[in-house]
């Protein structure tokens, strides 16, 4: 089955229900001759439910349901017109006569319907009762385990991931010598239609501890707000502001406020987007070392029911608040990250990212005379993730940062090998 709706949801359920025709510069035509054919043969089932189909894939969601419903008077049982006349209901807005389908289709006997049909439903429904509800709260909890093989002892860089999919970079990363770790992260989120828009809330807390660099433990603390607003039909805009506290041994270390603005462009399964970001950091205990930064990014997407593809290229300016040595910094990163979807419920995911870093100033005249410290960065990841249920994750990957630096101090590398669970509550 091919419906739009549902192409989201391809990764739970796999294929549902018999392929159709897709949509495109033929469909018109596939969808005469089939009309054609259902006028001489108007009892076939199978021809109504394929002309539904076709409709809904071109947007006629009242010839859609009409053809759906012909199809159940003829086949009272045919889970795959139940389903999509439900969710057809759904797209309309009619969320009572949709909830009423699916029910109905729950009732149908485990023989009646594909055994993956019923995540589908659970799905939608709570996508009703959560349109019907101001609020939608949700609270996921992540447990990890791994080993980190950093060599030297908190300079390596890492990223700390916001509840609203944001990845912030983290200056040091406070990562500790070569040791297991376990790490927990509980992330409670809530969201609401606000103005034609969607605001977000989300409140964050993070916290690692080694087997045995009991010194280099680490907490962080996330806090703040996204709102998604669509523009046009193939537009929407994001804003966001999040900010972190980060601490290791009790210590407060870093103080981040983060805030971003991106305006995508999605038309089919290509997306455009162009971001900004501006991030003030604070080293309570390093206040040279203050700073803030603007990041300038431009991205390409590419979606199938199997892939996933991303690509970014951004530039940042880094601004030093106090006299940092070396003064401030540009930077420029490119990003390619996919993903592959194996079976219903295992994908693969694959990431490498390239930076380059140069300062703008002798680093220290007095000491190193005219020396300019300039970094070159290569990270990768791979992973493989299990969802054997809707609210439940399993992955397990690697990840390999190598820094090379014309300071020697921080010429450095670092490979952590993690699995990870990950369940959502409500």
């Amino acid at each position: 089955m091919q419906l739009k709706t549902l192409c989201l949801l391809a990764g739970l359920t796999g294929v549902l229900l018999p392929q159709t025709v897709a949509a495109g510069p033929g469909a018109d035509d596939e969808r005469a001759r089939l009309e054609n054919a259902l006028a001489a043969d108007p009892y076939n089932v199978e021809l109504s439910y394929r002309i539904g189909v076709l409709a809904y894939q071109q947007g006629d969601l009242a010839s859609a349901l009409e053809m759906f419903e012909r199809t159940v008077a003829l086949n009272p049982g045919h889970a795959g017109a139940l389903l999509d006349m439900a969710i057809t209901c759904f797209d309309r807005g009619e969320y009572d006569d949709a909830e009423a389908l699916f029910q109905r289709l729950e009732a149908l006997p485990e023989s009646a319907r594909p055994a993956r049909v019923s995540r589908v439903v659970r799905a939608y429904r709570a996508r009703i009762r959560a349109l019907r509800s101001p609020w939608q709260p949700q609270l996921i909890t992540t447990l990890a385990m791994g080993y980190n093989s950093n060599a030297n002892q908190g300079l390596a860089s890492s990223i700390v991931t916001l509840p609203a999919d944001i990845a912030l970079e983290v200056d040091p990363a406070l990562q500790a010598q070569a040791d297991p770790f376990a790490e927990v992260a509980l992330d409670l989120r809530s969201e609401r239609a606000l103005a034609g828009g969607r605001l977000g809330l989300a409140v964050g807390l993070r916290a690692r501890r080694w087997a045995t660099q009991n010194d280099y433990r680490q907490g962080w603390l996330v806090a703040g707000a996204d709102y998604l607003y669509p523009l046009a039909p193939q537009w929407q805009v994001q804003a966001a502001l999040y900010g972190v506290e980060g601490r290791l041994g009790g210590m407060a270390v870093q103080r981040t406020v983060l805030s971003s603005v991106q305006l995508t462009r999605q038309p089919g399964p290509f997306s455009q987007w162009l971001r900004w970001e501006a991030a003030g950091r604070q080293f309570p205990e390093s206040r040279p070392y203050d700073s803030s930064s603007q990041r300038y990014v431009a991205g390409l997407g590419w979606a199938t029911q199997r892939w996933q593809v991303r690509s970014e290229a951004g530039y940042t300016r880094d601004t030093a608040r106090h006299d940092r040595p070396g003064g401030n910094r540009q930077r420029y990163d490119l990003l390619l990250e996919a993903d592959y979807r194996l079976l219903p419920a295992w994908t693969l995911a694959g990431s490498v990212q390239a930076e380059y870093e140069r300062q703008q100033a002798p680093f220290n005249r007095t000491e190193f005379g005219n020396f300019y410290r300039t970094d070159r960065t290569r990270s990768s990841s791979l992973s493989l993730a299990w969802q054997p249920q809707d609210r439940q994750r399993w992955a397990l990957s690697l990840n390999r940062y190598r820094l090379a630096s014309t300071l020697d101090l921080y010429d450095l590398g670092r490979t952590e090998v993690r699995l990870e669970w990950q369940h959502a509550w409500f």
